[in-house]
């Protein structure tokens, strides 16, 4: 793998290939030793994330971890284990949209603008991704708490990321000063984003720990501190992730004495670090407003792109963001937008899916996230209660924050979301199978005897 990475170089810089390669490396070194070092390879989700500011080979190292996984999985001695392929319906919607779209593209000529299909690469690559971690735990080459555990934690490395940005930034001082991140060039909604899908699958372990108090007590710890990060970074799009969050542990423990303490801590936030977050929910400045604005034309736009498309046919995932300005969206966006403007997506992952794969890989995204979601939160199985639940409320953080950002683009994210999408398929497909089990044994049971 590290040697295939050569035929890059053409396309990426030399560091970054000679990185990946060490990279690489170093975890075939891992899992061919064994024992403790063995389960350093879950890192990879960490790699993930720093590869997303530092390293940008991300997307190459999953590639190329795809290219080995079928002769591993085929070589298998459980294969057996895999009967199914766990809501395949829904994904060959999705497909179909796909494909449908692609040739409506080609036929169309989109790519007379110069348009791009590298990101229909990475939404089908996520998918793999999800369908690779499913199989590995089925074949047990993965085990789900362990790396439930490295998701988890990987929100506090990207955390320490940018506090180190910070130091070396010379801004140690004024960490507090503004959004979070901003100072140092780190997007302070994708850093809400990732934590929003992290705090969950913190918070639902420590909700459900009996045994062990010293465990629960670190995990509502670094809960907290996943919340005061969302708080800080003022990202509106993660409210409605706290809030559903806030309201099932209220429901949970139905005691006024949580209520108080939740109004208590409401309290204390607010007079505190949350000022500022308040104030962009509900007195907006001037800046803030014209962004809002931004937004509205940005869903204006993609309404008449989607009306030019018949609203059926797409036109690949993230070409909007090349287009938008040929269907007279305002140049003026521009001076309020940090970023550039001709990068700006439709800030909606919704508009975006519809936009790049048509009605049907909109219906079959709906039902795809939405069944799974559904079937984790139906979960009746004592041994992954905890589990389901943190990645039902980290799948529904990160498809709510898509009400008001899209971020399809970026594959580290992405990475992680269908991971845990992977790992909820595991868990609906254990849970299946002790049920019919348990219905086969009770069947057998009640049989009269020959």
């Amino acid at each position: 793998m590290s040697v295939s990475l050569i035929f890059f170089l053409q396309h990426s810089k030399e560091y970054v290939v000679l990185a990946a390669a060490v990279f690489f490396f170093g975890m075939s070194i891992m899992a061919l030793a064994g024992g403790i070092v063995k389960r350093l390879i879950y890192s990879i989700f960490l790699i993930q994330i720093a590869a997303s500011y530092f390293l940008q080979f991300s997307f190459f190292v999953t590639v190329f971890c795809m290219i080995f996984a079928p002769p591993v999985i085929l070589l298998s001695r459980n294969l057996g284990k895999i009967d199914a392929i766990p809501y395949h319906k829904p994904l060959a919607l999705m497909l179909s949209g796909w494909l449908i779209s692609l040739v409506y593209s080609v036929v169309y000529s989109y790519n007379d603008y110069g348009y791009t299909f590298v990101f229909d690469i990475y939404l089908l690559l996520g998918f793999c991704i999800a369908y690779l971690v499913y199989f590995m735990l089925k074949l047990e080459y993965l085990n789900v708490d362990r790396l439930m555990r490295y998701i988890m934690f990987s929100g506090l490395f990207f955390i320490g990321m940018v506090l180190v940005k910070y130091v070396i930034n010379g801004y140690a001082l004024q960490i507090l000063n503004g959004r979070f991140g901003m100072l140092v060039d780190v997007n302070s909604n994708l850093l809400s984003l990732y934590i929003g899908m992290t705090l969950p699958c913190v918070f639902f372990p420590a909700l459900f720990e009996i045994r062990n108090t010293a465990k629960k007590k670190i995990l509502y710890a670094i809960s907290l501190i996943y919340l005061y990060i969302m708080v800080i970074t003022g990202s509106r799009g993660g409210f409605l992730g706290i809030a559903i969050l806030i309201a099932y542990l209220l429901w949970y423990k139905r005691s006024i004495k949580w209520v108080l303490g939740a109004l208590a801590g409401f309290v204390v936030i607010y007079f505190t670090v949350g000022l500022k977050y308040m104030t962009r929910l509900f007195a907006p400045s001037t800046t803030e407003i014209m962004s809002d604005l931004g937004r509205l034309e940005l869903l204006k736009v993609a309404f008449k792109i989607l009306r030019d498309n018949y609203f059926f046919f797409g036109i690949g995932m993230n070409n909007y963001s090349r287009l938008k300005m040929d269907y007279g969206f305002p140049v003026w966006f521009s001076s309020q937008s940090p970023y550039p403007v001709e990068s700006l997506s439709s800030h909606n992952i919704y508009t975006e899916m519809w936009m790049g794969w048509g009605i049907l890989g909109l219906l079959g995204w709906l039902i795809f996230n939405g069944c799974i979601v559904y079937a984790l939160l139906r979960n009746k199985e004592e041994r992954y209660n905890s589990t389901a639940k943190a990645i039902a409320f980290a799948m529904s953080s990160f498809l709510l924050y898509g009400l008001v950002d899209s971020n399809i683009g970026n594959f580290s994210v992405m990475f992680t979301y269908f991971s845990l999408l992977g790992t909820g398929l595991f868990i609906i497909a254990q849970t299946n199978y002790t049920s019919n089990k348990s219905t086969d044994i009770q069947t057998d049971f009640d049989q009269p005897n020959s």
